[in-house]
């Protein structure tokens, strides 16, 4: 979102286009790897964790399940380049349909394959959502190619040196929400674990309605930075005063 948003403030679109490139190929690549390195180790960790009778359900469900976190972490770092672009009306949508995609094809398709046809759903919807993002997306850059195909090693060092400042952060986040459910699954069962899941998503739900509005600011900033660097500060200052009026009521009661 910062580079995007950047390079877009300078209407440098071939290089908007560039970085796009090289982030989907980078990232594209790199999650391809860790998919395969991981499938041993998760075949092994399923094993551990579940009833041996639900054993060979989950390992069905396993390949899918990884082609589909390549293919929304592809998606959201395509809504991403939107949301630079300051797009941000047009991701919502893309958010909204994806969702009720899912819903339509979830009720299609369990009744007739069980869990497995959830994840069958879960795979197509991810698939609609990068095909209609990446549409939307070279519609916006005309410089894109159909395919990704162009690289370059000054734009990927430039973005990972920033990533890098976060990626401690983004992997203590990736980890807690599997291994929790890995824990409960194997000492509480997996009725505690659904649970907790349920749970745990109506209360990320309410979080994210306020972190997903506030995460336009990232483009802003940046285009600010380049046009108005004066006015990030009392941009910012705005920011928190609406954050912490809408965050502290609704933290406030759930502390009892």
């Amino acid at each position: 979102m910062k580079f995007v948003a950047q390079y877009a403030a300078r209407e440098n679109h071939d290089r908007v286009a560039l970085l796009l490139q090289t982030a989907l190929l980078s990232v594209g690549a790199a999650l391809a790897l860790v998919d395969v390195a991981l499938y041993p180790l998760a075949r092994w960790a399923l094993a551990f964790v579940l009833p041996h009778d639900r054993v060979a359900g989950a390992y069905a469900i396993l390949p899918l399940a990884l082609v589909s976190l390549w293919v929304n972490v592809i998606s959201l770092l395509m809504q991403a380049g939107l949301v630079g672009l300051q797009r941000i009306a047009l991701c919502n949508s893309i958010e909204m349909f994806g969702s009720l995609s899912y819903l339509f094809l979830a009720f299609a398709l369990v009744p007739r394959h069980g869990l497995l046809g959830l994840a069958y759903a879960q795979a197509l919807q991810g698939a609609v959502f990068l095909l209609i993002t990446w549409r939307l997306l070279r519609g916006s850059i005309t410089a894109l190619p159909i395919f990704p195909r162009r690289w370059d090693h000054a734009l990927f060092g430039e973005m990972a040196g920033y990533g890098l400042q976060f990626q401690i952060i983004t992997a203590s986040q990736a980890l807690r929400e599997p291994i929790t459910k890995a824990l409960l699954a194997k000492f509480g069962g997996l009725s505690m674990t659904g649970y907790y899941d349920l749970a745990s998503r109506w209360v990320v739900t309410i979080r994210e309605l306020i972190v997903q509005a506030n995460q336009v600011l990232i483009p802003a900033i940046s285009h600010l930075r380049e046009r108005d660097p004066e006015s990030i500060p009392a941009v910012y200052r705005e920011s928190y005063r609406l954050v912490f009026f809408l965050a502290f009521p609704r933290l406030l009661p759930s502390q009892f």
